[in-house]
């Protein structure tokens, strides 16, 4: 630069003072600018005037794709404030100005009729003046200017474009090093505040925002408030089991799970080993029960890992905010308790910090006598999930599922006072239970006009064990609609005797659905050698349908057998348009899960029947 700014000395005094204005003038200028974008704008609107050219263009090097693209301009080129006037690319090496960039040296043409590189752009003109932005030995950019007569340009107009393109290099480089800092800045908020296994927020950054959401609930900014934290059941036996990798693998599955599924409002959090914590406000936190709904279905199926399928659960402490309680330590403390309660009463289930002062330690809970005072209190719920047709989405049955209503605990999902029951023997009354609950469901749907739609119920091996329960639910139940599904672990029970008791549902008019099919492989065995209808594909092959050839194998499989056997395939936990897509090009009929609809209380699957379906 300091030679260039010797040979613009050596020009006349006029000349001399006029180039020295323009780079002090644009030397000033870039001081606050911003970018290099908007330098290129300063030279163009502000400098290039004073050097008495007719027109100047500024080009910016696309790496990504070899290219200059024009950025400013000054003549008839420029169209508005910071606005070129049908702007080309040119490529390295094409023309005078690409010359330039791979050269990395200032062109002067005198005369460019004789250069049989030039390109006309927006007309042709006499003479050209290129001169290279350079930085770090790379070409950044090239200024261009063109004159209308010959012999226009002279060394002191190329010294002067090379010192401003001096200055622009500087700004660059400035520029350069802000944003690498910024950068190195914002990866260090990063990895201080989030978790570097899975990526969510930590725990750090879970609390300094919880303090927040405290201080605007308090000060009335926002209407509700609710934190919730949730621990992974058996974490540490699958940790145990199979090795602390395929643990992280579990913890980065579950995350991207509940994610995926939470608004984009909600915080979600790893606060630590297999803890995580969510934060609600407003109307995402109206109604803490469906949140945890949703994330305890989320982690009901199973996780396909590397080496190793695993099936999960979650246990959720809840703390809702109130004007005693809304202190940041006060909440998580609250939301704490109510989960290792959650974990007492049986897991796989969710707990309101506000019932924990009604009732004693939940861990003394007799299971026994609670899900006897359910069965007489009709504390059990059915759930209803639709059964659809992939072909249209369009309901055309229902699956049964009970829910536990606890009047002091809250929602307890069926994984796991199921098991509990199965042990006790109050299964068998809780099949009962279901199917005529179910049956009147059945009554309300014909009276609505919905006679055609069925409900399949799930019963255990205790059913399928005695016939004497046929006699008391009677003929006229399995008329109706009410179909029957059975797993793997109620067939294996006793064959012989489970197989007469179908063929006795079969003869009533129930069709028999063989659930979650392919968990377990012995399943095919029995095929043979038990009447049924429908098999269910379990929702662990259509959740990797996607990415596991695999599980592509196997539903080309089950298509092939279901065919080959006159029954029907209904595919369970289908959540996204791809999965829902392949089902339909492997020939799968029926479907059911969330990108359809969630299990619902039966009020609202009325309404959920009188909606358009959409595909």
């Amino acid at each position: 630069m300091a030679e260039d700014l010797k040979s613009i000395l050596s020009a006349p005094n006029q000349m001399s003072h006029r180039y020295l204005r323009a780079i002090i003038g644009f030397t000033i200028s870039v001081i606050d600018t911003k970018n290099v974008k908007e330098v290129l704008w300063l030279l163009t609107d502000d400098i290039i005037v004073d050097l008495g050219f007719e027109d100047c263009v500024v080009y910016l090097l696309d790496e990504a794709r070899g290219v200059l693209v024009q950025e400013a301009a000054y003549g008839p080129k420029k169209a508005g404030p910071t606005q070129i006037l049908a702007p080309i690319e040119v490529r390295l090496g094409e023309g005078i100005t690409g010359r330039c960039a791979v050269e990395q040296q200032p062109i002067l043409i005198k005369d460019v009729s004789k250069d049989a590189s030039y390109i006309v752009d927006d007309a042709a003109r006499m003479s050209e003046l290129a001169v290279p932005i350079i930085s770090g030995g790379r070409t950044i950019g090239v200024i261009d200017s063109e004159h209308s007569t010959p012999n226009f340009y002279t060394d002191q107009h190329l010294a002067t474009l090379r010192a401003l393109s001096a200055i622009i290099t500087t700004k660059h480089e400035s520029a350069s090093a802000l944003r690498d800092l910024r950068e190195s800045e914002s990866r260090l908020r990063h990895l201080a505040n989030h978790d570097s296994l899975c990526g969510l927020p930590n725990r750090y950054h879970f609390l300094t925002q919880l303090q927040l959401a405290a201080e605007r609930f308090k000060e009335g900014e926002s209407t509700h408030l609710c934190v919730m934290t949730l621990g992974l059941d058996r974490f540490k036996l699958i940790n145990d089991s199979y090795g602390h990798a395929i643990g992280d693998q579990l913890i980065v599955q579950v995350s991207r799970r509940m994610k995926r599924l939470l608004p984009k409002e909600v915080l979600l959090a790893r606060l630590g080993g297999d803890e995580f914590a969510v934060l609600a406000e407003n109307q995402n936190a109206a109604n803490p029960g469906a949140l945890c709904e949703q994330l305890l279905n989320a982690l009901s199926t199973r996780v396909s890992l590397v080496s190793a399928d695993v099936r999960i659960s979650g246990s959720i402490g809840v703390a809702e905010a109130t004007a005693k309680a809304c202190s940041a330590g006060e909440l998580m403390k609250l939301a704490d308790r109510a989960m290792y309660k959650a974990k007492a009463v049986g897991k796989g289930c969710f707990v309101m910090s506000s019932t924990l002062q009604t009732v004693s330690e939940l861990s003394d809970l007799n299971m026994e006598s609670a899900i006897a005072a359910a069965l007489k209190n009709e504390d059990f719920e059915v759930y209803l999930q639709p059964i659809v047709t992939l072909e249209d989405c369009k309901t055309v049955g229902f699956e049964a599922l009970v829910r536990w209503a606890h009047a002091q605990v809250g929602v307890i999902r069926p994984d796991y006072f199921i098991d509990f029951a199965e042990r006790s023997g109050q299964i068998r009354d809780i099949d009962l239970y279901m199917i005529r609950k179910v049956s009147d469901v059945l009554d309300a749907l014909a009276d609505a006009g919905h006679s055609n739609m069925t409900i399949s119920v799930n019963i255990s091996a205790s059913l399928l064990s005695r016939a004497d329960w046929l006699d008391v639910v009677g003929k006229d139940v399995f008329e109706k609609g009410l179909y029957i599904e059975i797993t793997e672990r109620a067939m294996v029970a006793d064959v012989s005797e489970a197989s007469k008791i179908l063929k006795t549902l079969q003869d009533r008019g129930s069709k028999i659905y063989v659930d979650d099919f392919g968990t377990g492989y012995s399943s095919l065995s029995y095929l043979d050698r038990l009447p049924f209808d429908v098999i269910k594909i379990d929702r662990s092959f259509v959740d990797s349908v996607t990415e596991s050839e695999k599980s592509l194998s196997l539903i080309k499989l089950l298509v092939s057998l279901a065919h080959t056997m006159g029954v029907d395939l209904v595919a369970e936990g289908i959540e996204q348009p791809e999965q829902l897509q392949i089902l339909k090009e492997l020939g799968v009929r029926y479907g059911q899960g969330y990108l359809f609809a969630r299990p619902m209380p039966v009020k609202d699957a009325f309404q959920h029947l009188s909606k358009k379906p959409s595909s």
